[in-house]
């Protein structure tokens, strides 16, 4: 079986939970993106699904783009998110 079928994906409204985000949001990132950079999605039988490398590449480039311009809320939510992913790893 390839590897692409092994790695970890989540899907949209997973991502969503995970990032304490409206699943509107996430679908968002996927067609119009944040500031040039979209969030890649593969498909599987039907469904959208986001691979964890690419969900930390999109928050990585996410931060460096916004730089210090998010509000605390924001960046404790994403600390934690950024947390749960480290710990799936």
């Amino acid at each position: 079986m390839s590897s692409f079928f092994k790695q970890n994906r989540q899907s949209i409204n997973e991502v969503a939970h995970e990032l304490e985000v409206h699943p509107g949001t996430v679908w968002r990132w996927t067609i119009q993106g944040v500031k040039g950079r979209r969030l890649k999605t593969v498909q599987i039988g039907g469904r959208r699904y986001v691979l964890q490398s690419d969900l930390e590449a999109f928050l990585e480039q996410r931060d460096t783009n916004q730089g210090n311009s998010k509000s605390p809320d924001e960046q404790q939510r994403q600390a934690i998110a950024k947390a749960r992913l480290d710990a799936e790893l």
